[in-house]
């Protein structure tokens, strides 16, 4: 799997704007493209975190909307607070 910015990434052929992509996260796969949420999701599924996936899951449109939340939020205080103590703990 490789990672790329959609600042520099060629996006047409995915029908894809460098619009969208600032506002949610898109993994593209051979077959289907995941957005918000769901992209999230099959991140989580990908690194093994299968109750990660689950629990993004089940809590459906509330799991969305709080993705939407914290994407539109992602450079306020709050948000960079939990993600330097969620990497912290991911390196333990």
């Amino acid at each position: 799997m490789k990672a790329i910015a959609f600042q520099t990434a060629d996006l047409e052929p995915f029908n894809l704007t460098k619009e969208q992509c600032a506002k949610q996260v898109y993994v593209i796969t051979d077959s289907d493209v995941y957005g918000g949420a769901d992209a999230i999701r099959y991140l989580l599924k990908q690194r093994d975190n299968r109750v990660g996936a689950m629990l993004l899951g089940a809590t459906g449109n509330v799991g969305r909307a709080g993705y939407r939340w914290v994407a539109s939020h992602r450079n306020s205080l709050l948000i960079k607070l939990a993600t330097r103590i969620l990497t912290r703990l991911n390196r333990k």
